[in-house]
């Protein structure tokens, strides 16, 4: 909520044409906050252009920015699915239960694929440890 806030600063800033320099202050966030904030000033109808005009970079920087918050979501979403996954068949359900589960309308999983993927996903923790 407060990188909400500060994009509609911004972008109320931007609308009246205001003479701000907050370069210096994009420059010392750190990373995250960095992706944070252009995140929020992107789903708030600010151009990428104009974004990086204001922060002081290269629109390219910003693109960047908006991919790797994109690929974080996805492998966040990914992480998630997978841990219920895991508390599924812990929970003792068999590969062909969560196959039918996992299988709807044009996608069949098979309860060969689930199994697979557990092997792979054992092996690779193990790989890890």
């Amino acid at each position: 909520m407060f990188w909400s806030s500060i994009a509609v600063a911004v972008q109320e800033a931007v609308e009246k044409e205001m003479d701000i320099d907050i370069s210096d202050r994009y420059k010392a966030m750190d990373n995250e906050s960095k992706g944070k904030l252009i995140q929020s000033l992107r789903s708030s109808g600010i151009s990428q252009r104009i974004i990086a005009e204001t922060l002081g970079i290269t629109a390219s920087a910003v693109s960047q920015r908006l991919k790797g918050a994109e690929l974080t979501n996805t492998y966040s979403n990914c992480n998630s699915t997978v841990n219920k996954l895991l508390k599924v068949k812990q929970a003792g359900l068999s590969d062909d239960a969560i196959s039918k589960i996992l299988s709807t309308g044009n996608t069949t999983i098979t309860p060969e694929d689930v199994n697979a993927f557990f092997k792979v996903f054992d092996a690779s923790n193990q790989a890890n440890f």
